[in-house]
Formats: structure tokens, C-alpha cells, sequence
């Protein structure tokens, strides 16, 4: 059923829920939340249930495995059975911790402001150019590649992080 309704939302582009009101604003809302990547987590969710025998999970353990704080807008993806056992055990807020943290968070917004900008600046300059030669065209391509990669890396250095504080690797 959830992949059913996902293939619909990707589908069709008049794709509303009832709770959302206007179509055009619910659908830019969904996407901008990323709507697949909550049915993902939860189609994980749902599996492992079947998987354990455990019988019906608790919404709650649904919810905060999809709605979890450092992963909320995007990730990184994490299955739920080792959310579950780190939820039960969560790791000691040690010096360690807080130094590794620290660390990712900087490399993390290193990578995003810094890479990722200067590198967003490159693509602007050479798609900006009046003329563009094959070599301007590859390196573009190179160009946005990496950008994507640094911006997506930081995003998730930091979420990492964040993720350690709350003592969930």
C-alpha cells in the first residue's frame, strides 16, 4: 500500500492528500519534506515488524524512527533494527563522543560552506560563459558532481553529530 501510494505521488501531478488543503501547496510541501524518503523509513519499519514476529508495532516507535531529528529532512539512511538497539542502549555522552561530534560538525560545514560554495561559484562562472568549449562542459560536469557530493557529505557530517550527541550512531 505505501509503495502504491508513493508511485501515485510521483505519478500523478494533481497527487493531494485531504488533510493538506490546496493540492499545489500540499504537493510542494510532500516534496519538500521528501515524501518517498518517509515511506522508505517506514516500509522499513513495517518489514522489520513482520521480520521479528514482534506482532503490530506502537506508533510511537513508528514515529520517532521517521520523524528522528538528525535524519528528518533527508538522512543518512539507517535501518531500524539498529535504531532500535541503539535506542535501548544509547552511548554514553563521553569526552570522546563530544570530540568526535565536534570534529564532524566541523568537517561537515567545511565541506558544505566552504567546498561547496567556492565550488557552486565555479559551475556559476563557467556556465555563465558566452562560449562554451568541450572542456568548459567537462569541467562543469566535474564541478557539480563534487558540489553535490561536498554539500551532501557536510549535511550529513553534521546529522551524524547531531546523532552522537543524542548518543544514536
Amino acid at each position: 500500500g505505501l509503495v502504491a501510494l508513493m508511485v501515485l505521488f510521483k505519478v500523478h501531478i494533481h497527487f493531494r492528500l485531504p488533510f493538506l488543503g490546496d493540492a499545489g501547496m500540499g504537493q510542494h510541501l510532500l516534496h519538500l519534506l521528501g515524501f518517498s524518503y518517509f515511506l522508505f523509513r517506514a516500509i522499513n519499519y513495517l518489514y522489520m515488524q513482520v521480520l521479528s514476529d514482534g506482532g503490530p508495532g506502537r506508533l510511537s516507535d513508528l514515529l520517532f524512527y521517521t520523524l528522528f531529528p538528525t535524519t528528518l529532512t533527508s538522512g543518512p539512511i539507517q535501518k531500524y533494527v539498529d535504531f532500535r538497539k541503539q535506542l535501548s542502549e544509547p552511548q554514553p555522552l563521553n569526552r570522546a563522543n563530544i570530540g568526535e561530534a565536534a570534529y564532524r560538525v566541523t568537517q561537515g560545514y567545511f565541506y558544505k560552506l566552504c567546498l561547496g560554495y567556492a565550488l557552486l561559484e565555479c559551475v556559476n562562472f563557467l556556465l555563465a560563459q558566452e562560449r562554451m568549449h568541450v572542456w568548459d562542459s567537462a569541467a562543469t560536469t566535474v564541478a557539480l558532481y563534487l558540489y553535490m557530493f561536498f554539500d551532501f557529505a557536510g549535511y550529513c557530517h553534521v546529522a551524524i553529530a547531531l546523532g552522537l550527541l543524542m548518543g544514536i550512531r
